[in-house]
């Protein structure tokens, strides 16, 4: 480039936006653990509201087989919270108020609304989630993950009852059901909508389909179909009579791992044998 006015060309420094060497670029302030002290802390009363088995503000689940009606048991909560009627040991309803509801099973035109309307619900006060409006006007089907919009819903309501039917319906994608930690995840803004809101998070969940056993251990879905399947039979097994299924159980029973001496599972005369001792 000239200068226009001494004839000389102008020096240009192509580095004159580059910062020196020596600046580093700022970091960003390291996290740290918020606390608090347990004397700051009021003490509170749990508030039920339905008394003794659903706490109000809090997060519960409804646990069940399909097709053993956890679905119009939820719709009959509803009816009880709309009209602020009674529960079926003949205690009012505390906290009447509007019903949220997400489901994602049944229709709301053919099943939901006249469950509820058998239930002698006031439907004014049920609040059906449709989906989630895009920018463009389209609907997109709601997850768990918005959760800010569902505050605003309950806010705006007046809601005391957030039912979801099913939980998995609602995970969002990427969810891994089978981890924990994706779970707490999402259940933990959740758990503060209803803490924040005082609204009851009702979540039904399906059992998985292992048999026997504890319910409670038919919810860890990858655990219990995990050794579930290990411990199958072989299908060609299964087609033989009971002799070859006897044989075939024998074998299962051997590929799992034997109790060292001296555990506790083992019996204290198999212990003593184990040890050299006499039984």
């Amino acid at each position: 480039m000239t200068n226009i006015y001494s004839g000389e060309p102008e020096l240009v420094d192509p580095y004159a936006d580059v910062p020196p060497p020596d600046e580093e670029p700022a970091q960003a302030a390291p996290s740290r653990l918020s606390t608090i002290r347990l004397s700051d802390v009021q003490p509170e009363r749990v508030s039920w509201l339905g008394p003794g088995r659903i706490p109000a503000g809090k997060l519960v689940t409804l646990d069940g087989d399909p097709s053993l009606g956890k679905s119009t048991l939820s719709l009959a909560f509803a009816a009880i919270v709309t009209t602020g009627g009674t529960w079926p040991d003949n205690t009012p309803c505390a906290f009447p108020g509007d019903v949220i509801l997400l489901s994602a099973e049944d229709g709301l035109a053919d099943t939901v609304r006249p469950r509820l309307d058998a239930a002698r619900a006031d439907v004014t006060r049920v609040h059906a989630v449709q989906g989630v409006t895009l920018p463009d006007g389209t609907l997109r089907p709601p997850t768990l993950t918005d959760v800010d919009e569902l505050h605003r819903l309950v806010t705006e309501t007046g809601a005391r009852l957030l039912v979801v039917d099913v939980l998995m319906a609602y995970l969002p994608s990427g969810t891994d059901s089978h981890k924990d930690q994706d779970i707490r995840r999402v259940l933990s803004r959740l758990s503060s909508l209803a803490d924040t809101t005082g609204c009851t998070v009702l979540l039904l969940r399906h059992l998985n389909k292992a048999k026997g056993g504890d319910p409670m251990y038919r919810l860890h879905r990858l655990h219990r179909l995990h050794r579930h399947r290990r411990c199958r039979p072989r299908r060609d097994a299964r087609r033989q009579g009971p002799r070859r299924r006897r044989s075939a159980g024998a074998r299962l029973h051997k590929e799992q791992p034997r109790p060292r001496a001296g555990s506790l599972d083992i019996p204290a005369h198999r212990r003593r044998r184990a040890r050299g001792g006499s039984c």
